[in-house]
């Protein structure tokens, strides 16, 4: 999100290897402008994500190649320029869909202009519930194929798919060779949808200019321009070429649309959705997951000992460094460790203490584990007598309940006496 002056300009980035969304807003206002970047993946969710955006936002010449969605807008009024944008699929994977238009407000407007969009997986562009002014002009949709696997709003491989939408004016666009259609229209939906007036009366949407829109077919039928459940006084005015094939299709043979309404990621619910890179279950900070569910990074309390130190992660992890008496750094028998070294079998720490080549920590629910060197004092939880080090981080448990400190002989050597072994 953003205040309603803010300026945010996001230009000339590179995005790889990214589990969710690469870009994600939700409830943003302001002016936001992307460009100049590429999206080459893989990328697990969108390239782009927009959730109730408000304000202007401009994409431009950006460049998607391995993303799983391409950009994909949800709800808001705000302003939207895209210009000389790219999504580019492929036969192994495209994106699905290559880009998505839903629930805009009457409030919203849109332009498109020098978009390709090749090889997405159901359809090139669909529009779902939308009541702005769009109008794409000058761009390209081509090589949608099916998505065998289901995708929420349409699997037949159209270019663009226009559903339960009025406002949308195509013109002079090149939509060619997708596997079923070139444009569908469907207002199958439409006066039906709760809480939207903005989606009722008599539809307005156009296909003007000169338009190359050629090359599908659905069998034998030829389906550059698909139409299918259209109420009366809502049919779309068509003005293209007069090689363009018109499918006026009755309802046996209507395309399956899904009109399912995909929800916003809402970060705190213990959901990992698109564009979070975790959900805790809370929406606080210094708990390794942001308010604003971000994988936390860096240390949040740290205890040394005479050679050696410890300390926890903002999430929860546990790392040491320094001379390695009695494994107390690590395991591995190594002398020295000048990097932190993680130990790995306890997590979700809140406290940790350092004595001088033995450490203790305690976890989120009061459990308490101690490794290093045992010594004559029983400091491992192991009884007195037993000088066995512990080389990885052991569980004891408390008669009652802890709190770390350093005493004579360091780490929660004032805790001993009350230690029973698990």
């Amino acid at each position: 999100g953003g205040a309603g002056g803010a300026t945010m300009h996001l230009t000339e980035l590179e995005f790889e290897r990214i589990s969710g969304d690469a870009i994600a807003a939700q409830g943003a206002l302001g002016t936001w402008t992307v460009d100049c970047s590429v999206f080459r993946g893989p990328i697990g969710g969108a390239a782009m994500r927009f959730f109730g955006q408000s304000g202007a936002v401009t994409l431009y010449n950006n460049q998607v190649t391995g993303a799983a969605t391409g950009i994909a807008i949800n709800g808001g009024s705000a302003t939207w320029t895209l210009t000389d944008n790219s999504i580019q699929g492929s036969a192994e994977g495209g994106p699905s869909p290559g880009m998505s238009l839903t629930d805009l407000s009457s409030e919203a407007a849109v332009t498109i202009s020098g978009m390709t969009i090749d090889q997405a997986i159901g359809a090139g562009m669909e529009i779902l519930r939308s009541a702005a002014e769009l109008e794409a002009s000058g761009s390209t949709f081509s090589g949608t194929y099916d998505d065998r696997g289901g995708e929420p709003t349409l699997n037949s491989g159209v270019g663009i798919a226009v559903v339960d939408s009025t406002g949308v004016t195509l013109i002079g666009l090149t939509v060619q060779n997708n596997a079923t259609a070139g444009v569908l229209f469907d207002l199958g939906g439409w006066g039906r949808i709760s809480g939207r007036q903005d989606l009722t009366g008599n539809a307005d949407n156009r296909v003007r200019g000169t338009a190359e829109i050629s090359g599908q077919t659905d069998g034998e039928i030829g389906s550059d321009i698909v139409i299918q459940n259209i109420p009366e006084g809502s049919s779309p005015r068509i003005e293209a070429n007069p090689s363009t094939e018109v499918d006026n299709r009755p309802a046996e043979r209507a395309l399956p649309v899904e009109r399912a309404q995909p929800l916003p990621p809402r970060c705190g619910d213990g959901v990992r959705d698109a564009g979070e890179d975790c959900d805790d279950g809370n929406t606080a900070n210094d708990d390794g997951c942001s308010a604003a569910c971000h994988v936390e990074s860096g240390f949040r309390r740290i205890a040394m000992g005479p050679r050696f130190g410890c300390a926890l992660s903002v999430a929860g992890g546990l790392y040491c460094f320094g001379r390695n008496d009695s494994n107390v750094v690590s395991p591995e028998p190594i002398p020295f460790a000048r990097e932190p070294q993680p130990r790995g079998n306890i997590e979700r720490l809140r406290q940790v203490s350092a004595g001088n080549a033995h450490a203790c920590a305690l976890d989120e629910a009061g459990r308490m584990s101690c490794w290093g060197q045992h010594g004559s004092d029983g400091r491992l939880g192991h009884g007195v007598g037993n000088d066995l080090p512990n080389l990885v981080p052991a569980r004891v448990e408390l008669v009652g309940g802890a709190n770390l400190t350093g005493g004579r002989g360091g780490a929660a050597a004032t805790a001993m006496r009350v230690w029973e072994l698990r």
